[in-house]
């Protein structure tokens, strides 16, 4: 789309515009088929936002957005809507996200604005399966049940192991397979639901004032709060050194009220590690998104950790080491 139909559109939706000067930068986000722009006027800046009707969970933002303002949760505001042709006008509350920060002093910043993270994410949280009636709730993902987990599993497969990892095809298959994938996936499907954001990862958090304000939460459904408490914890897009992520996981516990906490949020972040790492080879093989492909090694380290290091999946160790060809 040319600046000229950006400008225009907006116009229509907002009158107030007529007669005012915008730059128009185009935005890069993620791997998603939505397009961003930003218009810069000093008086009222603003993102445009043009998404693709073939996927389901783009029409969802603006009602989420509203649902999520309604509970207290940091949102933007939306200053204007199409949901026909799938356009939306929202607040610009700039650049930085928490990744900006991640070279940041951490008692100064950084932990600060995790513990913020955490307290307004537990206000998603706090909504638990059943406690609203269906017609209070927005449209939602699926839940998280085996299947899902499954899904997860198998693009982790599909798309890290087949692509990169040196293990062999046969061994691969025999942990794909195996009672311990298939007791995590049980175990976790288990337990009482409550509503996630799905992707609550660092570039995922805007930070305005010092203050954080969530986005992409698309993705809502009711799932396990340790899942994403585990997307933030041990995000492969930042550093944070074991005495660092345990502050953080204590904060987190003394906010839990769920028994065997840790135990819980280590199986989770195995089972997102292995979807981020079914992403990252997805996004950047088959939608020839390179850039994705340097998360890799990081999400290993991490993976590595959680499952062999502290114990929790060890059966996944043979998975974890890239092919000579690899990257």
């Amino acid at each position: 789309m040319d600046d000229e139909t950006i400008l225009e559109l907006a116009k229509q939706q907002l009158p107030e515009m007529q007669g005012v000067e915008y730059q128009i930068e185009r935005i890069s986000r993620g791997g998603s088929d939505r397009e961003y722009f930003r218009l810069s006027p000093v008086a009222r800046p603003m993102i445009f936002c043009q998404y693709g009707q073939q996927t389901p969970e783009n029409s969802r933002f603006a009602q989420h957005t509203d649902f999520l303002a309604s509970h207290g949760v940091p949102v933007p505001r939306i200053l204007a809507r199409d949901l026909e042709q799938g356009r939306l006008w929202i607040e610009d509350l700039g650049p930085e996200d928490l990744w900006s920060f991640r070279e940041a002093d951490w008692w100064v910043i950084r932990r600060p604005l995790y513990e913020k993270c955490l307290a307004a994410v537990g206000r998603i949280h706090a909504i638990t399966e059943g406690a609203l009636p269906p017609d209070a709730l927005p449209p939602l993902g699926p839940e998280f049940n085996e299947a899902l987990y499954r899904w997860e599993q198998d693009y982790f497969f599909d798309n890290f192991v087949a692509r990169f990892s040196a293990t062999s095809a046969e061994e691969a298959s025999r942990i794909r397979t195996s009672d311990e994938l298939r007791a995590l996936r049980t175990t976790l499907a288990s337990h009482p639901r409550c509503l996630i954001h799905r992707d609550f990862q660092s570039q995922n958090i805007l930070v305005r004032r010092g203050e954080p304000v969530f986005i992409d939460y698309q993705g809502l459904r009711f799932g396990l709060a340790e899942y994403d408490l585990a997307s933030l914890l041990y995000d492969p897009y930042v550093v944070l050194y074991r005495d660092q992520r345990e502050e953080l996981v204590a904060l987190a516990e003394a906010r839990s009220r769920t028994p065997h906490f840790r135990a819980r949020l280590l199986a989770c972040a195995c089972q997102r590690l292995m979807q981020a790492l079914g992403a990252y080879g997805f996004l950047g093989v088959v939608k020839n998104k390179p850039t994705f492909l340097r998360h890799i090694r990081p999400a290993l380290a991490n993976l590595r950790e959680v499952a062999v290091e502290q114990g929790i999946l060890p059966i996944l160790a043979p998975l974890l080491s890239l092919h000579d060809s690899a990257l």
